[in-house]
């Protein structure tokens, strides 16, 4: 039979002494490992940072750049909508005075003769001067002109119709 001794050989004060010795050279050896692992990282970081910068600054001109084509491009927009009421007022002023006449061309008898038209889309008042060479193409005139889809209002004064030929009118009215 074999037995086995184990002589301890270290005093327990020492053992302790080497064990604590034991802890700081280990703590030691991490320490050293965690500052050249840093110093490494920061090896490879530092590039990183200055290309973070870099991306910072053209980022920020690029930014301004698109601003002030913004604001540009804002601007124009404006003036074009500035434009576009102005445009729209004056058509909104328009009158067809095309059709009108046309239309008070087509309503006087072929013996009518017509010599001034006068007539205002704002205030929407017409004045019309003419020959008639009887009262009755005048009567049919003045029926033609109130059956119209332009003139809303017509006033034929009785001294148009005074004489039975050759009767110088002046009808007055508003425009529809």
């Amino acid at each position: 039979m074999i037995f086995m001794i184990s002589l301890n050989l270290i005093s327990p004060e020492q053992q302790t002494h080497l064990k604590i010795r034991y802890l700081h050279i280990l703590i030691k050896n991490c320490a050293g490992a965690l500052v050249v692992l840093s110093t490494i990282l920061a090896i490879f970081l530092a590039p990183l940072n200055d290309k973070i910068e870099d991306l910072k600054t053209s980022n920020t001109r690029r930014k301004e750049t698109i601003i002030s084509n913004s604001q540009t491009v804002t601007s124009k927009i404006k003036l074009l909508n500035q434009r576009i009421a102005s445009l729209s007022q004056v058509n909104e002023r328009y009158y067809s005075w095309s059709q009108t006449l046309n239309e008070l061309g087509a309503l006087a008898e072929p013996d009518i003769y017509l010599t001034e038209f006068t007539a205002n889309n704002l205030e929407g008042n017409f004045i019309i001067k003419g020959y008639s060479p009887t009262r009755e193409s005048l009567l049919n005139f003045k029926d033609k002109l109130t059956a119209s889809s332009f003139f809303k209002k017509v006033n034929s004064p009785l001294t148009n119709y005074l004489q039975e030929s050759d009767v110088t009118f002046e009808i007055t009215g508003s425009i529809k």
